[in-house]
């Protein structure tokens, strides 16, 4: 269980897919990585101290921009074989 959360959405999904990851046997030099994206600087950085109380820093990378701006072959090395977004986040800020 996490140590702690705080509206860290980015970090709790992460590191439960990390977690998965991890339990089907693909982990870090397995062939399966998790990227985290959080395009706001203050939660980017809550995110990695989460990251960081719970010995997961090393297993996730976070990329502060947002999804749609990754590109594969700069910040990925290949693409995404699962994307986990929170679009009711999305839509209420994009309705304001």
């Amino acid at each position: 269980m996490p140590k702690y959360g705080f509206r860290a959405g980015t970090g709790l999904l992460s590191m439960m897919a990390a977690r998965a990851l991890a339990a089907a046997g693909g982990g870090e030099g397995r062939g399966g990585s998790v990227s985290a994206c959080e395009a706001y600087l203050p939660m980017a950085k809550l995110t990695r101290r989460v990251f960081r109380a719970n010995g997961m820093e090393n297993k996730i990378k976070v990329f502060l921009k947002r999804s749609d701006e990754l590109r594969v072959g700069v910040e990925l090395d290949s693409r995404a074989d699962i994307l986990v977004t929170n679009h009711l986040f999305l839509s209420a800020q994009l309705s304001c």
